[in-house]
């Protein structure tokens, strides 16, 4: 299957924004699932790019607790922070899960 890497760059995009969020229904959660992990040969080959994407999803799971920490104790609402990183960490397993061979070499 022969596919421009930019092209699958910006669709890797799109659907990590879909698998992300929250408000999506349970079908189109699974269906970018499906398609991000069916990615594994891309990953593999840009290693870079996947572990920047991982990063990322890191960078946001620590955005997302100290959030939670400055609202916990400020007021009541930490239920919608913990809300959040929910989808993040979801994408994070997604996408490290086709990588997880590579990532051991």
């Amino acid at each position: 299957m022969y596919i421009r890497w930019w092209c699958l760059q910006d669709t890797v995009d799109i659907l990590v924004g879909w698998h992300i969020d929250s408000t999506q229904k349970d079908k189109v959660i699974e269906h970018t699932a499906t398609a991000l992990i069916g990615f594994q040969e891309f990953w593999s080959a840009d290693l870079s790019f996947s572990v920047t994407l991982l990063g990322q999803f890191l960078e946001d799971m620590e955005a997302y607790v100290e959030v939670y920490c400055i609202v916990f104790v400020t007021s009541p609402q930490y239920c919608n922070v913990l809300l959040g990183i929910g989808p993040v960490k979801r994408s994070f397993a997604v996408i490290s899960l086709p990588l997880s061979g590579d990532l051991a070499k």
